[in-house]
């Protein structure tokens, strides 16, 4: 079989300026090593551009089969984002301190985004609620049990399954409380107490993301084969409201 390899447009990962067209520019995006194993399963290609990140996948017009890695079932592919010095004394939102943004291309309730030009954010453009903490699989965080609580209950972003439980009497006392998630995969979480469990705090957990200095994690999913895009890709957009 002869080989002929086409990069064709995949997505882009874009910041733009809320109530305009206008990129804004010199953020710099890049995969995690988990992204890039991922990447390289998918024969997809990450690169940096101007306005953010531009992925492609593989074409091979002379096979039977001319989509090379094809994606078959629910993916997530995790960016770092580093934006430049003064972005937040033009830009919103205020985050809080020790919080990071988490942009994805999800709803509410799980499902990925439809159409071709979607919002990363949560609401139309990026706001406080869009930043949680980005932690390493052993970590510490300030927690305030209830009155009554037993243990607190881990679950996945969306799920109820209780993933992990943690005996408050294992955990110890103080401020800080320290948890350990070792051997559950990177991604999103919830953590609340046993008996008030809507009193959730949801952290993202990446080793790598988590040691590193970086304003925001980008998490694109797709479940589909790549040769659904449109011919210039998906664009996801971060819009970002001017102070």
């Amino acid at each position: 079989m002869s080989i002929r390899r086409d990069y064709l447009p995949l997505f882009s990962i874009r910041a733009v300026q809320q109530g305009s067209a206008g990129v804004i520019n010199n953020v710099t995006m890049a995969p995690t090593m988990q992204c890039r194993t991922l990447l390289n399963d998918h024969q997809l290609l990450a690169k940096q551009r101007e306005f953010g990140m531009q992925v492609y996948f593989s074409n091979n017009p002379w096979a039977t089969n001319p989509l090379l890695g094809a994606i078959s079932s629910r993916v997530r592919f995790d960016f770092k984002v580093i934006v430049p010095v003064d972005f937040y004394t033009t830009y919103l939102p205020d985050v809080e301190s020790g919080k990071k943004l988490h942009l994805n291309n999800l709803t509410a309730a799980g499902s990925i985004k439809p159409g071709t030009d979607v919002a990363l954010s949560a609401n139309a453009s990026v706001t406080d609620v869009d930043a949680l903490k980005i932690v390493a699989q052993r970590f510490e965080i300030e927690l305030a049990p209830p009155v009554g609580a037993v243990s607190y209950d881990v679950r996945n972003q969306f799920g109820t399954q209780v993933l992990r439980n943690f005996p408050l009497d294992e955990l110890g006392e103080g401020e800080r409380i320290e948890f350990d998630l070792d051997g559950l995969p990177y991604g999103r979480y919830r953590l609340a107490p046993d008996n008030v469990p809507s009193q959730e705090t949801e952290f993202f957990v990446e080793n790598e993301v988590a040691s590193q200095r970086c304003q925001a994690v980008v998490s694109i999913f797709l479940e589909t084969p790549q040769t659904g895009a449109p011919a210039t890709g998906y664009q996801f957009n971060a819009h970002f409201d001017v102070r």
